[in-house]
């Protein structure tokens, strides 16, 4: 319960910080900087709680959830702040292993539109990655995948072809944490 209401008042801070814009040429989600400049380079590390769970709120706030549920099991949602908005998101998280191996993947509230496939990691390995295309609106968009238990994860993000890492969410330490970069490595804190 703690974390949903942790969260909620996170995405309510997120939301009154942000709202969506269209263009013609260029659309993105304004947090008073415009284009990729709310992430800084490089990527992030972060320990991510084990049997750690987030909830979204499908069309009331933007963002991404990692959670690790344990012994080399973990789950990633998309949601999109359209009923305030007006705009769908489009994200584009591409889940790669540092150490150990992604098993198996399945797809999880995905939509005929959305998909959700191997891939070649960042580093260029031949399928070693697992990359969700997604469209979200006032619905939740996810996945579960079974890598090697204790294993580090790299979640790299785009929303809107833009830098999206920001609006990466986990829990560590029973607080709600979020990227600064496009990418973030994750490690469990026990297998």
């Amino acid at each position: 319960m703690l974390e949903r209401r942790v969260f909620a008042v996170l995405g309510m801070v997120a939301l009154a910080a942000s709202g969506c814009y269209a263009g013609s040429d260029v659309y993105y989600y304004d947090d008073g900087t415009y284009g990729d400049s709310s992430c800084v380079a490089g990527f992030d590390e972060g320990e991510i709680d084990s049997g750690s769970k987030l909830d979204l709120d499908p069309g009331v706030g933007a963002g991404v959830t990692a959670e690790y549920l344990g012994d080399g099991a973990w789950r990633f949602a998309t949601a999109c702040d359209t009923a305030i908005s007006g705009y769908a998101c489009n994200w584009d998280i591409l889940v790669s292993a540092v150490d150990g191996e992604i098993l198996h993947f399945d797809s999880e509230s995905l939509e005929r539109s959305d998909l959700l496939a191997r891939s070649p990691s960042v580093e260029g390995g031949p399928d070693d990655a697992v990359r969700l295309v997604a469209t979200s609106d006032y619905d939740l968009d996810a996945f579960v995948l079974d890598a090697t238990p204790g294993a580090t994860l790299e979640v790299d993000t785009l929303l809107d072809e833009h830098c999206g890492g920001s609006y990466v969410h986990w829990l560590h330490d029973g607080r709600v944490v979020n990227a600064h970069t496009q990418a973030v490595d994750l490690t469990p804190s026990s297998p």
